[in-house]
């Protein structure tokens, strides 16, 4: 992997921990957004579980 490949992952993944930041409206929809730019199987795998345990989680939703 590249610097600039790192920077790119770095910069989404900081994307990804900034959402809870965001409007409870927004949330969903941004991380919806992100979403497609998960270029590698890892961050796929990253994408995958704060969906499932925090965006679509009953547990933790956006509201919590």
């Amino acid at each position: 992997m590249t610097n600039v490949q790192e920077l790119g992952t770095y910069a989404y993944i900081r994307k990804i921990m900034a959402l809870p930041f965001l409007k409870e409206d927004d949330i969903s929809d941004e991380f919806e957004r992100l979403r497609p730019e998960a270029s590698t199987a890892p961050l796929r795998q990253l994408v995958d579980y704060v969906s499932t345990n925090w965006i679509n989680s009953s547990t933790w939703p956006p509201s919590s």
